[in-house]
């Protein structure tokens, strides 16, 4: 493959992957590996996810060199990803 972009993806980006059915259903988060048939690899947390195709994926963040992950956020006040300041 000689692609940098595959149906507007590249390699490194962050996205989530909403797969309704089948043996992968689910959602999955993470980096991306694009290959040029349009079947990707995803990497989660968890793990590998491999062939997830691109209709199931939105762009989170455009992939820069860096790596990027998420983590939830706990707020002792009782709630749950909000900032106090």
């Amino acid at each position: 493959m000689r692609q940098k972009q595959v149906k507007g993806f590249q390699t490194g980006d962050m996205i989530t992957a909403l797969v309704p059915t089948g043996k992968k259903a689910g959602t999955h988060i993470g980096r991306v590996a694009v290959r040029k048939t349009g079947s990707f690899n995803i990497q989660t947390q968890q793990g590998a996810v491999q062939g997830i195709s691109y209709q199931y994926c939105t762009l989170i963040q455009r992939g820069d060199g860096y790596g990027y992950h998420s983590t939830p956020s706990i707020n002792h006040q009782g709630g749950a990803g909000q900032t106090v300041v």
